[in-house]
């Protein structure tokens, strides 16, 4: 996800996340940007912020937040009909689907005020699931982003660089490569031809943390560049190991994902007719 669409969610959740614990008590601040806009003229004098579900605060948060969610929608259009193939880069429609992803859901969250009960539990915790198995699904694709024969190549290309460092840099080198393999969760790929899809999902996520949080411990005795490389190397073994039950695991994933996203729109728009029409607080 770019940078900005970073930015702007962590913006909005820290400044929602402030009014709410203004309005609902938890601060003795004396600075609400609701209050701030009142000021201004920008909200009539004569409305009450609150948080309360049914309150113009939690419904304006839902309709922006459904939007948002609507807006997710781009993505699959993007993908599936030829008219809006022309649109833009698919890569620029996955981080914008990822950004309306993340913020519909954190205007929802707030929407309902951090209390879900009775039948809105329902649509609510089905966003959740689909909210996850979206990250899930995402951090899948960014395994299978390279062509496996480009990883080969990517392989081969770093083993040939680091045979070029001096012979006692090369055989420590050597020495650190299967260990530095197996830390991040790759080892080789003749070793995973059998293994089980559960512990290929859970040696990629588990071999990511270390390969960012630990291993810059392991090759600290090593020059910098020459660390880079293996861990390119690494990565990209890891990678091209786990390349075909990845794509099984997506696939699955898949099967998974639509059917919670369609669940999830289907009782989306019941709960907003209810609430509209019939006036039920669910």
């Amino acid at each position: 996800m770019k940078k900005i669409y970073i930015l702007i969610v962590t913006l909005v959740t820290l400044a929602l996340g402030y009014e709410f614990l203004y309005l609902n008590q938890f601060l003795t601040s004396e600075f609400s940007f609701l209050a701030s806009m009142k000021e201004k003229g920008i909200i009539a004098s004569d409305v009450s912020p609150s948080t309360r579900s049914g309150k113009w605060v939690s419904l304006y948060l839902g309709w922006i937040g459904s939007s948002f969610l609507l807006a997710l929608l781009l993505y699959s259009l993007r993908r599936r009909v030829s008219v809006f193939k022309s649109l833009g880069a698919i890569k620029t429609h996955l981080d914008f689907h990822i950004f309306c992803g993340f913020m519909g859901t954190v205007l929802i969250v707030f929407h309902a005020n951090f209390k879900v009960g009775g039948l809105v539990a329902i649509p609510f915790w089905t966003m959740m699931i689909s909210f996850v198995s979206g990250i899930i699904g995402r951090f899948l694709m960014g395994q299978l982003s390279v062509k496996k024969e480009d990883l080969e190549k990517e392989c081969l290309m770093i083993e040939s660089e680091l045979e070029q460092y001096p012979s006692v840099i090369s055989e420590f080198v050597n020495s650190k490569k299967q260990f530095i393999q197996e830390y991040i969760g790759g080892q080789t790929a003749s070793i995973y031809n059998e293994v089980s899809i559960t512990k290929v999902f859970y040696n990629t996520f588990l071999g990511d943390f270390y390969l960012h949080m630990k291993l810059n411990r392991v090759l600290s005795d090593l020059p910098k560049d020459v660390a880079g490389k293996l861990k390119l190397y690494s990565l990209a073994n890891r990678k091209l190991a786990f390349y075909a039950p990845t794509k099984k695991i997506l696939s699955y994933w898949h099967s998974f994902h639509l059917p919670f996203s369609i669940v999830m729109y289907v009782l989306a728009i019941l709960h907003i007719v209810s609430s509209l029409f019939f006036s039920v607080e669910m």
